[in-house]
């Protein structure tokens, strides 16, 4: 969001350089985010999911800045697009920062014993054999 508020090609190169450097943890962070709730059979699916969905929200991500930047206004069309995309993000951050739970043991949305029995199921020593990967797998 702080992209369309800039005045110069400086301004605008320096937002997306600190963007960058704050999103680069994400693709690490968001596997190991999930690694923290799901045992290892579980989380190749979800992450595969994930990365999966990246694809599909670029498809819609791309008619929706087509359709952004032909919107008639007194704002530049490409300050507005990084408005609009922004300001859902800053938004929900709030939400995120109060409402996701750190480990499965301070999830607030579970009762007491379920916060016990996940993480006892995080504790048990995952048995999954570590094959090799098979063309039919793919």
């Amino acid at each position: 969001m702080c992209a369309g508020a800039t005045q110069n090609m400086a301004g605008l190169l320096i937002c997306r350089c600190i963007l960058g450097v704050f999103e680069a943890s994400f693709g690490a962070g968001a596997p190991y985010y999930l690694s923290l709730f799901y045992q290892r059979r579980e989380l190749a699916f979800r992450v595969s999911v994930l990365l999966g969905m990246s694809p599909l929200a670029n498809c819609f991500a791309g008619a929706l800045a087509y359709g952004i930047t032909h919107i008639k206004h007194s704002i530049a069309p490409w300050r507005l697009l990084f408005i609009i995309e922004g300001a859902p993000t800053v938004l929900f951050a709030p939400v995120v920062f109060f409402f996701l739970p750190d480990s499965p043991g301070q999830a607030k949305f579970l009762s007491e014993g379920e916060q016990t029995e996940a993480v006892e199921r995080m504790q048990t020593k995952d048995r999954t054999p570590k094959n090799k990967v098979h063309w039919n797998q793919l």
